[in-house]
């Protein structure tokens, strides 16, 4: 259990591919936000998208800082590498997430 989770009434999914990150998403009934390593270019129009969107989940990436500015377009946030349990615990406050 991650600090994470002892913190906050939450549950951290590690998954490694696309393929195990959307059949763990068919399982999850709420899923409030998602830490993706992946860019912009590699989410937008994606099947992890659609998931994401129809579970009206709040994103952040941490990869591609290069296009920030078309995330926050997207109303996606970032996390730049390395990044800290607090600037994850920033980050869900800021998304209204955390209290």
């Amino acid at each position: 259990m991650s600090i994470l989770e002892l913190s906050c009434e939450c549950r951290v999914v590690h998954v490694s591919d696309v393929d195990s990150l959307l059949e763990a998403m068919l399982s999850i009934p709420r899923l409030t936000a998602a830490f993706l390593e992946i860019g912009v270019t590699e989410l937008s129009g994606s099947a992890i998208e659609d998931a994401l969107l129809h579970h009206r989940a709040s994103v952040v990436l941490t990869r591609g800082e290069s296009l920030w500015s078309e995330a926050q377009e997207r109303g996606w946030y970032m996390l730049v590498r390395p990044f800290t349990e607090q600037m994850v615990k920033d980050t869900l406050h800021e998304m209204h997430i955390l209290g």
